[in-house]
């Protein structure tokens, strides 16, 4: 299939449906193909209720291509049903192969039929039969009936080829994540198969189907069927051929082995048998409704609105009120138009505003109540309002308000929630509004190389296995690589609860050396996940004003640290392959990046929380704090300090934040357990401060229950009184880590507010927060304000945390500037302490 063929242009397109002049245009999905496509192609997104919307993001994106290259003028979806069908009762196997389904791709398809319905798109399923038999029954209908009409079939898979007849039934198709799409007609059928669509079940006959379990005929492949089928249409014409002239003419005129024949003719039953399995039925119990299925004449504006916002598709849901709008006219975008909202979208935009619940809207008391239950219950993240209403036992907001916000000040709890988490919302709301200027030819290109290389390492990966393979596939690469290849005993020791062997990364490093195929796995692995993580998912979210607008989740994480998602932006890979991606985020022109980065800001909270006065000491003095360490456990002065003395004390600072006991430590700085005990004595033993705080912090823990962050967040930790000791070992690990990330969490919150308050105000369309990751706040500046916002900001920063409370220990914040994310220089801010 050429690229011309499969992929028209948007002007050829456009003008094939000027062509069409008043013959209907009728699209029929096949949504479950659409929706396993998109769940397997997509990151697992989610709402900030927690629903999964992943696959459903990826529905939304293909309407939008669909509505903008297919123009339909109707438009019907078909749905498989749970149970079996004609088929299942014919061959018990059919399928069989296949994973029970994902408890959240259950929950997408039931909730794309809202989708649909919301949209006037008639939905329809049949028991016993397949959405394939469904559409099959309509294009036979509607060949019949409406012989002008242009049917197009819908669909994320090749099953429906067969149904392609001329040009007035085609299928249009997605071919990498959801907006690569290709037409089929019957000419691109032809040349990518070399027969007629209408042989593709004969062709399924001898190859088989593995995705839906097929047989077809044993030792019979995908080369040598399309050459059979290419060359005779039938199965049937292969068989008489082979009765009249023999196998030896019907191998040569096709260009097969004699051997093929022989087999198709001793499988006759198994091809045909097959090949009915692969039939698409065209007498479902269903009828083509002209009116019912016109689009968009039946939109439910409130309810599309209402989908929108609750799974938080700002992007999608502009693409789509665009593709509307350009297509059918400006009233057709409405359904959309109202959709587009932020989780925080109906929160005060006001940070002085009162915090009753007597002045709140619905929608914001909902939001606070929410904000309230997950301080009283951190673990259980982004609550929904169903939660709310179980937790107080009221459906009424003002109640539920009333009693979360009475058991925070119980708790102790109202400090951090009016003066951190509430003043929050108008700053996360501007920073969606505002959104993350990326370079979408930049992506294209880069995920152009990146496929193209993993591709060259495919290819790799073959030539060392001395066959091709899926390599995505876990159960086709084990086999290769432990039965095939025999890579050794190592790896017939780590072997999965199914009782297969591992072929998860850890695991194949352990053997790493003992075949060069296992790096170019490795290798493959990271530059597919770039492109299917990061790269694709970033263009398909890019919006028209050439921003992605991620939702930052209040909520999201035990700890009070932000997360984000649509996309996650929270952890962009550092590799040279994934700093791409920051070259990407690029300011407007006339704009600069400005990035404050708070200097080891989770040891410099250790040594408050611990009133380590070594520590103290050297923060307040600005040394380098690992060499200090470093030198203090050793012993030796601070010139005499070697990389591999600084390495080891760097893993053990952070380490001990994280809670580590000895082998954690070992493994972190690549050490020998007996090693990593004598410098975790040895670090204990010097600084004494540290060794309080970790005793004492677990005490309360047990004594209490939870442990609290400088400002008085708290986090409960129910694993303390588990009669399980690695379950207590891992509640320990984190009561030790909840106080210092907490208090982090607290600080950045309160200097992002404080920016928002004191500094933005004053550069009005100058600057504009973008994103927050951890330590680091980075702004979108007008260049020659950058140095003047950059000292302001800095400052904000360094203050978030009162004097007072920080025991002499200074925040140091480190800024850099530039015309990227990916390249940033350091910048030198006035007034900067050491």
């Amino acid at each position: 299939m050429t690229q011309k063929r499969a992929t028209p242009t948007a002007s050829a397109t456009s003008r094939a449906h000027r062509d069409v002049g008043k013959s209907p245009t009728i699209a029929l999905l096949d949504i479950h193909a659409i929706i396993h496509r998109a769940f397997h192609a997509l990151p697992q997104f989610t709402a900030p209720n927690g629903e999964p919307t992943g696959a459903l993001f990826g529905l939304v994106s293909m309407l939008s291509a669909l509505v903008k290259d297919v123009r339909p003028t109707h438009m019907v979806a078909a749905y498989d049903l749970p149970g079996g069908t004609h088929r299942h009762h014919a061959y018990a196997e059919y399928k069989a192969g296949r994973k029970e389904m994902d408890e959240a791709l259950a929950r997408q398809i039931e909730a794309s039929k809202e989708l649909l319905t919301a949209l006037g798109i008639p939905v329809l399923a049949v028991p016993g039969f397949e959405a394939d038999d469904i559409i099959a029954t309509l294009v036979a209908q509607l060949r019949e009936a409406l012989p002008q009409a242009h049917i197009v079939v819908v669909s994320g898979d090749l099953d429906t080829l067969q149904l392609v007849a001329g040009a007035k039934v085609r299928v249009y198709t997605m071919r990498k994540g959801v907006r690569d799409t290709a037409w089929f007609d019957e000419a691109a059928v032809r040349e990518r198969y070399g027969f007629a669509p209408r042989s593709l079940p004969e062709y399924k006959g001898l190859a088989g189907d593995p995705s839906d379990n097929i047989p077809g005929v044993p030792g019979v492949g995908d080369k040598s069927a399309k050459a059979l089928i290419g060359a005779y249409r039938t199965i049937d014409a292969v068989l008489r051929a082979a009765r009249r002239e023999g196998a030896a003419a019907v191998a040569k005129r096709a260009g097969v082995s004699e051997r093929m024949v022989r087999l198709i003719v001793e499988h006759t039953e198994d091809a045909r048998f097959s090949r009915e399995l692969a039939i698409a039925r065209t007498d479902a119990p269903v009828r083509f409704s002209e009116e019912q299925s016109r689009f968009p004449s039946r939109v439910d504006e409130q309810k599309v609105e209402s989908l929108m916002r609750r799974w938080a598709f700002r992007t999608p849901a502009a693409r789509l009120r665009e593709a509307l709008s350009s297509v059918y006219g400006s009233d057709a975008a409405q359904g959309s138009e109202r959709g587009n909202t932020r989780q925080h979208e109906d929160s005060t935009n006001d940070p002085n505003a009162t915090n009753s619940c007597v002045d709140a809207t619905e929608t914001d008391r909902r939001y606070r109540a929410r904000l309230a239950l997950w301080l009283l219950q951190p673990d259980h993240t982004n609550p929904s309002w169903e939660d709310v209403v179980a937790f107080t036992q009221t459906p009424d907001s003002r109640k539920a308000l009333a009693a979360l916000e009475d058991r925070l000040a119980e708790e102790e709890l109202e400090r951090v929630y009016r003066d951190i988490e509430i003043p929050l919302i108008p700053v996360l709301r501007a920073m969606e509004v505002r959104g993350i200027p990326v370079d979408a030819q930049l992506l294209a290109q880069a995920s152009k190389e990146l496929q193209q290389e993993a591709a060259r390492e495919e290819a790799r990966i073959h030539e060392f296995a001395g066959m091709e393979f899926n390599v995505r596939s876990t159960q086709q690469l084990g086999e290769v690589l432990f039965e095939k290849l025999g890579i050794g005993a190592a790896a017939r020791k780590k072997k999965t609860a199914t009782g297969k062997l591992s072929t998860r990364e850890s695991a194949l490093l352990q053997y790493a050396d003992e075949h060069p195929i296992i790096q170019h796995i490795l290798r493959y692995r990271e530059l597919t996940k770039l492109v299917s993580t990061y790269l694709e998912p970033l263009q398909e979210m890019r919006s028209a004003d050439g921003r992605i607008h991620p939702t930052f989740l209040q909520m999201g994480t035990a700890t009070g640290r932000l997360a984000s998602q649509n996309p996650n932006v929270q952890n962009l890979p550092a590799t040279p392959e994934g700093m791409v991606i920051r070259r990407a985020i690029r300011p407007a022109e006339g704009f600069v990046l400005v990035a404050l980065d708070y200097s080891q800001i989770e040891l410099r909270i250790a040594a408050i929380l611990a009133q380590e006065e070594k520590l103290i000491e050297a923060f307040a003095r600005g040394e380098d704090i690992h060499r200090r360490v470093a030198a203090e456990v050793f012993r030796v002065a601070s010139e005499e300090v070697t990389p591999e003395m600084r390495r080891r004390a760097k893993a053990i600072n952070f380490g001990i934040l994280y809670g580590m006991g000895v082998t954690a430590l070992a493994v972190a700085g690549a050490m020998s357990r007996s090693e990593a005990a004598a410098f975790h004595e040895a670090y204990f033993a010097t600084f004494p401060g540290i060794a309080r705080y970790v005793q004492e912090t677990k005490r309360f823990a047990r004594q209490h229950g939870y442990t609290k962050t400088i400002f008085g967040r708290k986090r409960w930790f129910p694993g303390l009184r588990s009669p399980l000791p690695y379950v207590v070992a891992q509640a320990e690990r984190m009561a030790i880590n909840a106080p210092i990330q907490g208090s982090q969490a607290d600080i950045i919150k309160i200097a992002m507010r404080r920016a928002h308050e004191e500094v933005l105000p004053r550069f009005v369309g100058e600057a504009f927060l973008i994103l927050q990751v951890h330590d680091e706040l980075v702004y979108e500046v007008k260049k020659e304000r950058a140095a003047l916002v950059a000292r302001e900001v800095a400052r904000c920063m360094r203050e978030a945390l009162p004097e007072k409370a920080r025991a002499g220990v200074p925040l140091r914040v480190d800024v850099k500037m530039g015309d990227t994310f990916g390249e940033m220089i350091p910048f030198v801010v006035e007034g900067q302490e050491v």
